[in-house]
């Protein structure tokens, strides 16, 4: 069993690292490599669900993608997507970006944003579907979408303050009464 110096969380989809340097056994990064490399070329699945998702701002979309995928600690706004409507692909434009970016993704509820753990913290995005319009579950958004550290509850685990790249993303068919930030 190889043994390391400690542990770290560093996202890199074009340099990935699983053991980071550090002079003496290394560091092992808990953040989790691709299952596949993205290849250029025509890809009329993505188009399709880009288009119908993004409509006028489909070049956003493409835009916020390349981001997460190239500068995975770039800090970007909390993408939120309302349809009174159901179908509209909210959901499963949420299991494709944990299809692309794997572990690295969690599917999360008003409950788990509420709850002492956060374990999704240390993830490239959190995926939180129908978030009521509470102060804390408010102020919870606004302080994990924009801050360079976090601290990370976990179960079983000793509370500990990690560097923050996280992504959050919100499904709502609540268009009227979306949360205000």
């Amino acid at each position: 069993t190889p043994y390391y110096d400690g542990f770290v969380n560093i996202p890199s989809h074009t340099n990935y690292q699983q053991v980071v340097p550090n002079g003496g056994n290394g560091l092992y990064n808990k953040y989790h490599p691709l299952m596949f490399q993205p290849e250029q070329g025509v890809h009329p699945s993505w188009d399709i669900l880009i288009d119908h998702i993004g409509g006028e701002q489909r070049d956003l979309l493409w835009d916020y993608l390349t981001i997460l995928y190239r500068y995975p600690t770039q800090i970007l706004p909390v993408l939120c997507l309302a349809s009174k409507e159901n179908g509209t692909g909210k959901s499963t434009f949420a299991n494709a970006l944990g299809w692309i970016f794997g572990e690295n993704v969690s599917l999360l509820t008003q409950t788990d944003l509420q709850s002492q753990f956060n374990f999704w913290v240390t993830k490239l995005i959190a995926v939180f579907e129908e978030v009521s319009d509470s102060k804390k579950a408010i102020n919870t958004i606004k302080a994990f979408s924009t801050a360079k550290s976090a601290s990370l509850n976990e179960k079983n685990e000793k509370q500990t303050n990690v560097e923050s790249f996280l992504k959050i993303l919100i499904n709502t068919n609540n268009e009227d009464d979306f949360i205000k930030a």
